[in-house]
């Protein structure tokens, strides 16, 4: 065999290896943030649903959530470490390990809001689709963008922007809503995955509840 051969051979051999280090990567990931996040969710519900997204992810359901929730899904999605071309263009274009929280609470919001970075171009597109019912862009902290429409709730939008102080660039997006799913949070996992996917819940359930120490 010439060279050009054996450096195809040493391509596919690279691949091949690659795929197996990045499957038992994900698999495992996928395993040890499920296994952090079902004692975060049985504080708010019985997880009544459970679905494993092969070495991608996994869903948890809670269908009878306390309050301030109604319903609970949280889904997470890891970055596909097994196909190392598609990772790298996956990579270039921003993705990395999320997670997703969509609620239902027990009445819907008076205020709708939207919350998200300043570099996601989708994100002020996907706020000025309904010209019909526009909402109004307000004065938001360094990296971020927030609009608002329907009743004011000014307290309730510092919270939210103390919420993503926390977290940094880690919170993508956030919507809340009077339609159902009343609320979305999209969260950039750290590079552990599950303890920023545990403590997610709670701090969003203190923020759309605060205590009156929080206050």
């Amino acid at each position: 065999m010439d060279a050009g051969q054996w450096i195809i051979i040493g391509v596919c051999a690279a691949l091949g290896l690659w795929f197996v280090a990045g499957s038992i990567a994900n698999s495992r990931k996928v395993r040890t943030i499920s296994k952090a996040l079902q004692p975060a969710l049985a504080k708010h519900g019985t997880v009544s649903a459970y679905r494993r997204l092969g070495n991608s992810g996994a869903q948890f359901i809670v269908e009878k959530a306390e309050v301030p929730f109604r319903q609970i899904e949280m889904v997470f999605l890891l970055e596909p470490r097994e196909n190392l071309l598609l990772w790298l263009f996956e990579r270039i274009r921003g993705r990395r390990d999320e997670l997703m929280l969509r609620a239902n609470l027990r009445s819907a919001p008076a205020q709708e809001v939207r919350l998200g970075r300043r570099e996601d171009r989708q994100f002020k597109a996907s706020v000025e689709r309904e010209p019909d019912k526009p909402f109004e862009w307000i004065e938001a902290p360094a990296g971020l963008e927030v609009a608002r429409r329907g009743a004011s709730d000014t307290a309730m939008i510092k919270r939210w922007e103390k919420l993503t102080d926390r977290y940094g660039e880690a919170v993508r997006r956030v919507s809340i809503q009077s339609k159902e799913p009343h609320l979305t949070v999209r969260v950039r996992l750290s590079a552990e995955g599950e303890r920023s996917a545990a403590t997610l819940l709670d701090a969003v359930g203190e923020t759309l509840q605060p205590s009156s120490r929080s206050e």
